[in-house]
C-alpha cells in the first residue's frame, strides 16, 4: 500500500485569518489555537471481470511539519507529526463503492506550521475532486 499527500486544492484563503495555502499545505502564519477539518470522498472501482468480495484497509490523516525545525532541509526529509488519523476497513463486492472520511480537531499551532492531508492509495481507489465532497481547511480560534 502506498500513501500520498493530496496537493490539488482549490484555494479560497482569507489572509486576514492568518493562514496561507501553498503546495497543497495549509500554513499557520502566527501561533495560536486552530480548528482543522478535512473530508475525503473516495470512489472505489472494481477490477474488470473480478466479482469476488474483498476487504481493503484504508486511512486518512493530517500531518504537521515546520520548516524552522528542518532548517533548509528538503520537505521530504522534515520530521512530521501525525495530528489526526482515521483507519477503516472497506468490505465490498463488484460495482462502484463510494465512502467518505471526515476528521476535525482543535490544535495549538506554532507560526509556520504546515499541515497536509494524506491517505492510503490502492490502485482501484480515487479521491473525488468535487469540492463539496472533498475538502481541507482551518481557521484561527484564538
Amino acid at each position: 500500500m502506498k500513501n500520498s499527500d493530496i496537493t490539488k486544492w482549490q484555494t479560497k484563503v482569507d489572509v486576514s485569518n492568518k493562514i496561507l495555502c501553498q503546495d497543497g499545505r495549509m500554513v499557520a502564519l502566527e501561533s495560536g489555537l486552530y480548528a482543522v477539518y478535512t473530508q475525503l470522498y473516495i470512489l472505489a472501482y472494481p477490477e474488470e471481470g473480478v466479482d469476488e468480495a474483498r476487504a481493503d484497509s484504508l486511512w486518512h490523516g493530517v500531518f504537521r511539519s515546520n520548516p524552522a525545525d528542518g532548517k533548509s532541509v528538503e520537505r521530504a526529509e522534515r520530521a512530521e507529526e501525525q495530528l489526526m488519523k482515521r483507519y477503516w476497513t472497506l468490505t465490498w463486492k463488484g460495482g462502484v463503492v463510494e465512502v467518505s472520511s471526515h476528521l476535525a480537531g482543535i490544535f495549538n499551532l506554532s507560526s509556520n506550521d504546515e499541515l497536509s492531508v494524506r491517505w492510503s492509495i490502492l490502485d482501484e481507489f480515487e479521491v473525488s475532486p468535487d469540492r463539496k465532497m472533498t475538502y481541507f481547511g482551518m481557521y484561527k480560534i484564538h
